[in-house]
C-alpha cells in the first residue's frame, strides 16, 4: 500500500490564517509493552519488556470562541523487547531479544464542547493517524529462524475529556478515547532468511482499541505547564488473508492484541 499521498494530504492539510495562539508539548513517556498473536496452543508469539519513548504535541487555536482547534502529535519508541515464542508446532520455545521502532504521527482537531460547572468542562478530539512498526531482525535461536517484519496502519482516535480546574495552578484532565485501527498491511522480510524466493505482504483486518488518561498540570509561569500523565492503552490488529506462494504454500498473519500502560512527563509551552 502506498501511504505517501495520504501523509501529503495531511502535511497539506494543516490550517493557516489569522494568528491565534499556539502550543507544544514535549514529553518523555515510559511504558510495559506486552504483545500477543492469536494462534493455536501449544504454540505461541510474544512480545514484551519496557518500551521508552518522547512525543510531542502541537496545538493552534482559530479563535477565543468554542471552535475545533487544529492538532498535532508525533511519538517515537526505540527499545529491546524479549520474544517469547515457539516454532508453528509448538515443540520447540525460542526466547530471544529483539529490536523494535515505533513511530506515530497524526492530525486533527479539538474544542471545548460544554460546560459542567464554574471551573469544569467537557473536550472532544477527533484524529487521523499513521502508525509504523519495526518487529525484529534476522535470527536464528535454538535452529529455527526469525525474520523482520514492518507493520504499517491508519489510526483514527475519538476522544473525550473531563477537565477540572483548581485555582490558576492546577489542572486535571480525565480522557478516554476510542481508537479503531484500518488500512494495515505487514511486510514479512523472508528473503535473507532464506526462508522464500520473495517478501510477502499481508492485508490487516481492522480492529478496535481504547486508550485512558489522565493528565496532571501544574502552572510553572504564564506560559508553561508541567504535566505527568499516567496511561493504558489496548489495540489490536485483524487477521490477514492468506498469501500463497509459487511452490503453492500458503501463510496468513495471524490477528493479535497490545497491552500498554505507563506515564509521560514533560512541558509545555505557548509560542
Amino acid at each position: 500500500m502506498n501511504w505517501r499521498p495520504l501523509i501529503a494530504l495531511a502535511l497539506f492539510g494543516v490550517p493557516c490564517g489569522a494568528a491565534a495562539e499556539s502550543t507544544i508539548k514535549m514529553g518523555a513517556s515510559v511504558g510495559s509493552f506486552y504483545y500477543q498473536e492469536q494462534i493455536p496452543s501449544p504454540g505461541r508469539s510474544v512480545e514484551r519488556g519496557v518500551l521508552p519513548g518522547i512525543r510531542m504535541l502541537y496545538k493552534k487555536k482559530r479563535g477565543a470562541g468554542n471552535e475545533w482547534d487544529f492538532r498535532a502529535g508525533l511519538g517515537i519508541s526505540v527499545s529491546s523487547l524479549t520474544y517469547d515464542g515457539t516454532n508453528q508446532s509448538g515443540s520447540v520455545a525460542v526466547v530471544s531479544q529483539h529490536s523494535h521502532l515505533f513511530a506515530d504521527l497524526s492530525f486533527g482537531a479539538e474544542r471545548r464542547l460544554f460546560d459542567t460547572g464554574v471551573t469544569s468542562w467537557i473536550e472532544g478530539y477527533a484524529d487521523l493517524g499513521f502508525a509504523f512498526w519495526k518487529r525484529g531482525e534476522f535470527q536464528i535461536v535454538n535452529g529455527i529462524t526469525s525474520y523482520r517484519e514492518d507493520y504499517a496502519w491508519l489510526f483514527a482516535p475519538l476522544g473525550i475529556r473531563w477537565c477540572l480546574q483548581f485555582g490558576d495552578a492546577v489542572l486535571l484532565k480525565f480522557d478516554v478515547a476510542l481508537k479503531p485501527a484500518f488500512l494495515g498491511a505487514m511486510k514479512a522480510y523472508l528473503v535473507e532468511s532464506g526462508i522464500a524466493t520473495g517478501d510477502p505482504t499481508f492485508d490487516l483486518g481492522p480492529r478496535f482499541g481504547y486508550r485512558g488518561q489522565l493528565d496532571v498540570g501544574i502552572r510553572l509561569s504564564p506560559s508553561a505547564w508541567l504535566w505527568l500523565s499516567p496511561w493504558t492503552e489496548y489495540s489490536a490488529i485483524g487477521q490477514s488473508g492468506n498469501v500463497t506462494f509459487t511452490n503453492g504454500g500458503a501463510i496468513f498473519e495471524p490477528s493479535s492484541s497490545t497491552i500498554q500502560y505507563g506515564a509521560t512527563a514533560g512541558v509545555e509551552w505557548r509560542l
